[in-house]
């Protein structure tokens, strides 16, 4: 079974985006990293029901299972000390929120939210051109995750 079907699909989640794709030893380590931190997360001592995905081995998304246990801003707060912390270890930046990502050849690429209008005008992308939607906030709203750009947040912020 999959262990997110076990997971309510009004479950929290929230995604990072690497500012490059991992090394497989990165991936690993982050990856083993990601077990052992949702294995012991808490929120006022409460254990929490998380799990997370790693997907293009750029994108790391969190998941928790709030039926149980509700998280808070200190347990919020662990999961990016986590981040940060293997981002600094391992000179991978988490939190570039700048930084807007779009599928190329199944490839994460990125491109700098204020280049996003130069770029459609350009045609490096159009309206097709699949992008990330990081905004997403729960396990239900996840098949959203990509999107044609002419459907995405961004296409009316910058268009």
């Amino acid at each position: 079974m999959n262990i997110l079907e076990s997971f309510s699909l009004e479950s929290k989640v929230w995604i990072y985006q690497s500012d490059r794709i991992l090394s497989d030893n990165e991936f690993n380590l982050l990856e083993n990293g990601l077990k052992e931190f949702c294995r012991i997360w808490t929120a006022h001592d409460i254990k929490l029901n998380a799990t997370f995905l790693i997907k293009y081995k750029r994108i790391i998304i969190l998941i928790v299972d709030e039926s149980k246990a509700q998280t808070s801003g200190c347990s919020i707060d662990k999961s990016v000390h986590f981040l940060a912390n293997f981002g600094r270890l391992n000179h991978i930046n988490f939190f570039d929120k700048m930084q807007m990502p779009y599928l190329e050849n199944d490839v994460i690429k990125t491109i700098n939210f204020n280049q996003i209008s130069y770029a459609f005008k350009t045609f490096v992308i159009n309206d097709s051109t699949l992008f990330l939607n990081l905004n997403i906030s729960t396990l239900a709203a996840l098949d959203t995750l990509i999107m044609p750009f002419n459907k995405h947040w961004l296409y009316k912020q910058v268009i």
